[in-house]
């Protein structure tokens, strides 16, 4: 193919996506299912907490140094993955 050519040969996509749904869900689960999330919740309400301290630390030290440190920014990850997934 050439270079800025717009079409392209017809491969499979590399990525796949499948489901396998169960046969029957219970009919008191869906009634019940958000009180699993109230854990979920709580530890989140934590870490949103901590996740405002260390905003604040990571704000001075990028600006006295100058970049910002591999473990706060892990920090502040963690914290956006889990709230995406609990919020889902």
């Amino acid at each position: 193919m050439l270079e800025g050519s717009s079409s392209y040969p017809a491969t499979s996509y590399p990525a796949t996506f499948s489901f396998d749904p169960p046969e029957r869900i219970a009919n008191w689960r869906p009634l019940v299912n958000w009180l699993l999330a109230i854990p979920h919740i709580a530890i989140l309400y934590v870490l949103q907490t901590v996740s405002q301290v260390v905003g604040v630390i990571s704000w001075f030290a990028i600006v006295f140094t100058g970049k910002l440190p591999d473990g706060l920014a892990n920090v502040q990850a963690m914290y956006l993955r889990y709230m995406l997934r609990t919020y889902t």
